[in-house]
């Protein structure tokens, strides 16, 4: 099973509506998830680095919670980035701790999902402000797997009675939907993959090879499927560790040939 780390990036989650509902439910969805709410640990902003570099790295799933602020992730969030994320740990030569793992965002805004729009308020579909987490994502080496987003959920609106069922049904609509990586808990965690890779194109290589030298060599005589089948699994038997063993410098020397 995944392992699922959810960073929460509201920089006052106790007085947030839709944060700490999205949160609370979240918590039933993913039970085994692990929840790292930056608010009640840094309310100084000083960030224990060397804790939350570790949470990271035992994570395979890293889900990012927060509001919509200014276009972008609140100030708390901007800092957990600026300070956990450091070459040598995220990104450069040697900073390979989050390769493999998925990025999934979950956030919302006070203004409706139809404001982003090219030609409603804001003058920008929501997606267009996603490319620098997209960007993060990709120098740290991790997969972006996809965002929830749901917007009408306005602080504002808190105290009036009718807004604020709405906003608390819309708010536990999104909690589904982000816990509907509930899926992701069925998933192979990153640090088996080059296993699951191997795996995979043992069996592919071992199924076509055994079938084409299976039929050179005898053609199709009387028993010829039961015959390939024990050539397959004896030629799968040795193509998986083969594989496992010569992966690493095949990629290594595939990468020096590609140098530009």
């Amino acid at each position: 099973m995944s392992e699922i780390l959810v960073v929460s990036g509201h920089t006052d989650l106790e007085n947030s509506f839709a944060n700490k509902i999205i949160l609370g439910e979240l918590k039933k969805h993913l039970p085994e998830a692990k929840f790292d709410i930056l608010s009640e640990l840094y309310k100084n902003y000083v960030i224990d680095v060397k804790a939350e570099q570790e949470k990271l790295v035992k994570a395979d799933v890293i889900v990012l919670v927060y509001p919509f602020f200014w276009y972008g992730v609140p100030s708390l969030l901007q800092k957990w980035f600026e300070d956990v994320l450091v070459h040598g740990f995220s990104h450069g030569s040697k900073g390979d701790k989050l390769h493999g793992k998925k990025l999934v965002l979950s956030f919302t805004s006070g203004a409706l999902e139809e404001l982003y729009k090219k030609d409603a308020l804001q003058r920008y579909e929501i997606e267009e402000f996603l490319p620098p987490l997209k960007a993060l994502a990709n120098t740290c080496g991790m997969e972006f797997a996809g965002y929830v987003y749901s917007g009408g959920l306005s602080y504002q609106s808190r105290h009036d009675e009718a807004k604020l069922a709405l906003m608390r049904q819309k708010a536990l609509d999104h909690a589904k939907r982000l816990g509907g990586a509930d899926r992701q808990n069925f998933m192979i965690p990153a640090k088996f993959y080059k296993y699951v890779f191997a795996f995979i194109m043992s069996a592919f290589m071992a199924f076509f090879m055994s079938f084409v030298l299976t039929y050179l060599n005898l053609g199709f005589v009387d028993g010829f499927v039961k015959i390939w089948l024990i050539v397959y699994v004896k030629a799968f038997v040795v193509a998986y560790p083969v594989l496992l063993l010569v992966s690493p410098f095949v990629t290594k020397l595939t990468q020096i040939l590609c140098k530009k």
